[in-house]
């Protein structure tokens, strides 16, 4: 019995952590995301820059 009762602890650990790590990459993914459309918004809302930098190429 105590072995299966270790057995579930070592397990709702095991979960925790990889919830946690899962946690932590949603987090960076959706700040990603936020950064990468507040970057096309104010790009696509200067269409002087849009030119300087075609014109740059």
């Amino acid at each position: 019995m105590a072995s299966f009762i270790s057995s579930i602890v070592h397990t709702s650990s095991s979960l925790n952590k990889q919830l946690s790590l899962l946690s932590e990459n949603l987090l960076t993914e959706k700040i990603i995301s936020i950064n990468i459309f507040l970057f096309l918004r104010v790009f696509n809302s200067c269409p002087n820059k849009r030119v300087q930098m075609v014109n740059q190429k």
